[in-house]
């Protein structure tokens, strides 16, 4: 989890210095004037539920004005943010590790588009080459990615202790999202460049209050009853009369009625 200075809190309290940014490109720092137009974005929830089973990937992009000529092709970018106010300027806060997925000139200069190790999840879990044996523990598959797109866990200790089957097609990130589904939560690398398992009741924010699932406070998230369907079977747990709002439904293909329960011991209320 990224540390933030007690200066940080005052000025964000008080809303008052400006932010900047600066942004490392493989040990080049670039400063504001060098940078036009940056933006993180990577959705966690959807418009109307929580992004249950996802493994979230964030873009950063932005335009570089200089010649981006030395910039080499999946070049690592790492983003950094600070407040400069009256009391002096923050310490730079890392937010987050991306690598240049696409570049295009325009009218600024060089616009790029830069992926998170999220991207490198897109591989096949079960490539050819890689022998693996089944049914394995959820944790040793989240090892096994983990190793192999070069990430760490920040909370290993959340891996709901299931197993998964033979995955056939499926990549490294689908098998991820499933993972995370059993335990009711997603997966997204955090600001420090960790992936953390985020389940549903940590979620709470006024953002969305006027999402259904959400109390009248618009601060508080919870649900009543978890549905998971996989492998031609169908679980509920929970009060399952209760508003169809306050229902999470999730697939998984590896479902069993263990693994519903522990997913509505970590979301509901």
């Amino acid at each position: 989890m990224t540390y933030m200075s007690q200066k940080w809190r005052d000025y964000i309290n008080a809303g008052g210095g400006a932010f900047e940014y600066k942004i490392d490109i493989e040990g080049a720092e670039y400063t504001g004037g060098h940078i036009y137009d940056m933006s993180l974005s990577g959705a966690l929830c959807g418009r109307s539920k929580p992004a249950v089973g996802g493994c979230c990937m964030r873009e950063l992009s932005f335009t570089l004005r200089e010649d981006s000529a030395s910039v080499p092709a999946r070049a690592r970018v790492t983003p950094y943010i600070r407040i400069n106010g009256a009391d002096g300027a923050t310490e730079w806060l890392q937010k987050g590790e991306f690598f240049v997925d696409r570049r295009a000139r325009d009218v600024n200069g060089t616009r790029f588009i830069c992926c998170d190790r999220v991207v490198m999840m897109n591989a096949p879990f079960a490539a050819e080459g890689l022998q693996y044996n089944y049914p394995m523990p959820m944790y040793e598959a989240m090892d096994i990615i983990c190793q192999r797109v070069g990430l760490q866990m920040e909370n290993p200790w959340g891996v709901p202790f299931h197993f998964i089957d033979y995955p056939n097609d499926m990549t490294m990130r689908e098998v991820a999202g499933h993972i995370a589904s059993a335990g009711g939560g997603y997966f997204m690398i955090t600001d420090g460049g960790m992936l953390r398992l985020t389940v549903a009741n940590e979620w709470m924010t006024p953002v969305i209050a006027h999402e259904k699932a959400f109390t009248e406070t618009g601060m508080e998230c919870y649900f009543t009853s978890v549905v998971m369907r996989g492998g031609g079977n169908e679980y509920r747990v929970g009060y399952t009369n209760g508003p169809a709002n306050r229902e999470m439904v999730i697939e998984n293909p590896w479902a069993t009625e263990w693994m519903c329960w522990e997913a509505y011991d970590r979301v509901a209320y």
